[in-house]
């Protein structure tokens, strides 16, 4: 299967990532990478609904069966996660090539979701390995970012190739055992995570969405491994998933560097779509696919929103005094609104896609399904704790401005829907379904 429409996004993607590149300067790069990240999302939105309202015939024109209902969500979600991590980006901390670096990225991913090739997939993993690579090596203060990172991620690029090959050749058993090895190291799931701490406290946060969030390992799961692999790996994928979701929340609650614990808050958030992966219930297994759209633009747009922050502040911490509760109500009110709608709060879609996982899981997994909803209390008192830190208490910081209209507009598109999604959902789950 070949999916014409997400290669056409990745071409406009590429060509911002050629533009931004070749700029004069970072804000003119910015621009560029804005506008080609626009128009695949404009693109993306088009097919979406081409697909929605269409029926199958439109989506097998466009190479789309109706069991990859789920690909149509994914590939509209990525150009939306780019166009986030341009838009806010500050140019303090991301220069011509960062920019180049992101979009070359997001047309890695769009590309990704283009093709079902095992050996074609795992180039494309190997690429954006490299990609966030070399963006780390090229900055001086994200040196040992990098070296940790590619101690973490060239096993799993190298564990994903040997996998597709295995695949290609017909050893299904321990070309499964490699590519869960391969995604498990990529998603930062227990206990290789140990890479992903650094690389949110080092990297540009525009890099770490665009290398994170697309979350190719889910396709590459659903695509590859789905209903084939062994009854005892899927217990074990759906175990990891769900320990590594409590971990992780536990862990954020002991830090105070944000970027940290956004890291930690991240891990938590895709292994509960890890946890749901392997869910033989309809429900459940629509939940998971429903989480990992939920988290592209949720985690998304609450990163970008801490990026905007920091270039108004620089640093942030927990423990030091925030800013003016009345300086930046939009920001504030982004970041609350982004955290709660990723955490699953009440009419958010968030919230639609972890009452699926739960409804889906109490019969297969009883021990783990009650365990979602542990997490999901940590993990929004987590939310709660950052927004509270940062936007309701400390001193009037004199010429701190609230959201740009680029900023805001491209923040309430994302934010608009997942609510607006999360208040009427049944045409979407059973679009997915």
């Amino acid at each position: 299967m070949t999916n014409a429409w997400a290669l056409a996004s990745a071409g406009l993607l590429l060509l911002g990532a050629l533009l931004a590149g070749s700029a004069r300067s970072a804000q003119a790069a910015r621009s560029r990478a804005t506008i080609a990240a626009g128009a695949a999302t404009l693109l993306g939105t088009i097919m979406l609904f081409a697909c929605f309202f269409g029926g199958d015939a439109v989506g097998l024109s466009l190479g789309i069966g109706a069991e990859h209902h789920y690909l149509v969500l994914a590939a509209a979600a990525n150009p939306i996660i780019c166009l986030l991590a341009s838009a806010l980006s500050p140019l303090a901390s991301h220069r011509q090539h960062t920019f180049r670096s992101m979009l070359g990225l997001g047309a890695i991913g769009n590309a990704f979701l283009a093709t079902t090739q095992p050996l074609v997939l795992a180039g494309l993993w190997l690429a954006s390995v490299g990609v966030a690579c070399s963006e780390l090596f090229r900055l001086g203060r994200g040196s040992r970012a990098g070296w940790i990172f590619s101690v973490y991620q060239l096993p799993s690029a190298l564990l994903f190739v040997i996998g597709a090959l295995l695949l290609v050749r017909g050893s299904t058993t321990v070309a499964a055992a490699c590519l869960l090895l391969g995604i498990g190291i990529r998603e930062a799931t227990l206990p290789a995570h140990g890479w992903l701490p650094s690389f949110f406290e080092d990297a540009p946060l525009g890099i770490v969405v665009c290398f994170c969030l697309p979350q190719l390992g889910v396709y590459a799961h659903l695509e590859l491994l789905h209903r084939t692999i062994d009854p005892t790996l899927v217990q074990l994928v759906a175990r990891v998933g769900a320990i590594s979701a409590l971990y992780g929340a536990f862990l954020a609650h002991g830090q105070t560097s944000v970027r940290r614990i956004a890291a930690y808050l991240t891990m938590s958030q895709t292994g509960l779509v890890a946890f749901g992966l392997e869910n033989h219930s309809p429900i459940g297994w629509s939940g998971a696919v429903l989480a990992w759209f939920v988290q592209a633009l949720g985690i998304s747009s609450f990163l970008s929103c801490l990026s905007a922050l920091e270039a108004r502040r620089g640093p942030l911490s927990l423990g030091t005094s925030a800013g003016d509760p009345h300086q930046l109500p939009r920001l504030g009110v982004a970041t609350l609104l982004a955290g709660l709608a990723t955490v699953g709060a009440p009419l958010t879609l968030g919230f639609v896609a972890e009452d699926l996982l739960v409804q889906g899981s109490v019969t297969e997994h009883p021990v783990l399904g009650l365990l979602l909803v542990l997490v999901t209390a940590q993990n929004a008192i987590t939310v709660l704790r950052v927004y509270f830190g940062l936007f309701t208490a400390g001193p009037h910081r004199p010429g701190e401005m609230d959201l740009a209209p680029r900023e805001f507009w491209t923040l309430s598109l994302s934010l608009l829907v997942l609510l607006l999604l999360g208040l009427a959902p049944g045409p979407l789950v059973t679009f997915i379904r």
